[in-house]
């Protein structure tokens, strides 16, 4: 936890909305990036702005990592997905990582839990935190998977309900995470690696987005020919007196 002042610190809350993930296709096409930050901005990019949007981003925390921060709802999908899209950021994604520079709602809510012994009796998810936190009831159902409908539309173009759905999870994820430092203050507990503990989320799920295309028929193939092969090895072992 920065140990500024929550006045001081400089704290942008991201969230992206992006096509439907699925087994192959673990970090989508990113439609729209909404952000809040601590200067009462808030608001959302699309298209072709949301590199440059990044980019700056970036560089903000990157010039000053004591003072600036972003953070997110699990966000390190949100940042896998932009390394997948735009991998011209990927050095500086994983520079403000390196920089400390990255705060997440569910890995603080984890160690806070982890302090407190409670862990895994709740749900893990901005949902959930912003009801717990901020009294606040988020939409789940409206707009969640549609967003793929938009891609490429001019935002001009956009429904109201889909551009307060995207902005709505950012301020809220920007809420979430002030009230789990003051919730850590309260524990007298710093969250001291909470960002080291942010990176290795984000490394772990870098290691499980790029999976090996696999041909299903085949697949199944080696698996039945594999079995056959192990149950015909037990009968020998057992005859040699090295299985039971």
């Amino acid at each position: 936890m920065p140990n500024n002042s929550r006045r001081e610190v400089n704290l942008l809350a991201i969230d992206s909305e992006t096509w439907e993930y699925r087994p192959g296709l673990m970090a989508p096409p990113t439609v729209c990036v909404s952000y809040a930050g601590s200067d009462g901005r808030q608001g959302i990019v699309v298209g072709q702005d949301i590199p440059a949007f990044l980019d700056q981003a970036f560089d903000e925390v990157l010039a000053d990592p004591v003072n600036n921060y972003i953070g997110g709802a699990y966000v390190a999908y949100d940042m896998a997905c932009f390394m997948a899209n735009y991998p011209e950021l990927t050095k500086k994604i994983f520079a403000v990582y390196s920089a400390r520079g990255v705060y997440c709602t569910n890995v603080n809510e984890k160690l806070l839990d982890i302090a407190e012994g409670t862990l895994g009796l709740q749900a893990y998810n901005l949902a959930a935190f912003a009801k717990k936190y901020l009294r606040l009831e988020l939409d789940k159902t409206t707009w969640r998977t549609g967003y793929m409908l938009l891609d490429g539309v001019p935002l001009s173009q956009w429904p109201q309900g889909a551009i307060d759905y995207a902005v709505l999870d950012a301020v809220a994820a920007r809420g979430v995470i002030f009230a789990q430092w003051r919730r850590a203050q309260e524990m007298s507990y710093a969250l001291p690696d909470a960002p080291e503990q942010a990176a290795a989320d984000f490394a772990l799920r870098l290691a499980s987005n790029w999976g090996v295309r696999t041909n299903e028929a085949r697949v199944r193939e080696i698996d039945a020919r594999t079995t056959l092969r192990m149950d015909e090895l037990k009968i020998e072992l057992g005859r040699a007196g090295l299985y039971k």
